[in-house]
């Protein structure tokens, strides 16, 4: 499953089925390196290529157009990644009507 670990995406599952609000936002931002407000579990696992977390998420409606405090969207934070999966969390979230949000340019850090 692309390295993501079984028993993580078993606690993600529960967490959705408890009704975790997959839209809720987080003060620190996906690579915990910069003052970025505002972040989705989708935004962090597209940050860290976890193509069965971004899948998991848009099922249970994340909105893929929702931005951080500086205007990035997930893709945005898929992009600045660096693994063979973020292509794929890419298509994936592109298939979800995804765009970038125009936000800050967030390169590599």
């Amino acid at each position: 499953a692309l390295g993501v670990d079984e028993s993580d995406k078993r606690r993600l599952q529960r967490m959705l089925n408890v009704g975790m609000d997959v839209n809720g936002t987080a003060s620190i931002c996906p690579d915990n390196k910069r003052e970025v407000g505002n972040c989705t579990a989708l935004m962090t696992a597209a940050w860290q290529g976890k193509t069965d977390f971004v899948r998991m998420l848009l099922a249970a409606g994340a909105d893929v157009g929702r931005k951080d405090s500086r205007g990035n969207t997930a893709i945005d934070w898929a992009r600045a990644g660096k693994k063979k999966s973020h292509a794929q969390v890419i298509e994936l979230l592109e298939s979800g009507g995804a765009a970038a949000g125009g936000g800050a340019e967030l390169g590599i850090v």
